[in-house]
């Protein structure tokens, strides 16, 4: 039997017991240019023996907390990721 995995909109802009609601935050993955979209993100050039600085800005958002409910039956090991794919091979 599968537990189930849902998200509670109830639940949306709460934090978690003892976390200050200005510090639930998440960065999400950023390209050069302060792209979040890696189609979006802006090619650094560079050649062997170069040398460069790359400044890229992080913009915090409001955390997602997902709540997954495991079963008590007894096993042991469960565990469950989570996997976003940001470039396409072709």
């Amino acid at each position: 039997m599968r537990a189930p995995c849902f998200f509670s909109p109830e639940g949306a802009g709460n934090s978690p017991r003892g976390v200050a609601r200005s510090l639930d935050v998440a960065y999400p993955t950023t390209y050069y240019n302060g792209a979040t979209d890696a189609d979006a993100a802006t090619p650094i050039p560079i050649k062997g023996g170069d040398q460069l600085q790359a400044d890229i800005p992080l913009n915090p958002v409001p955390a997602l907390h997902l709540v997954i409910h495991v079963p008590n039956d007894g096993q042991q090991g469960f565990m469950h990721a989570v996997f976003q794919n940001v470039f396409r091979s072709e």
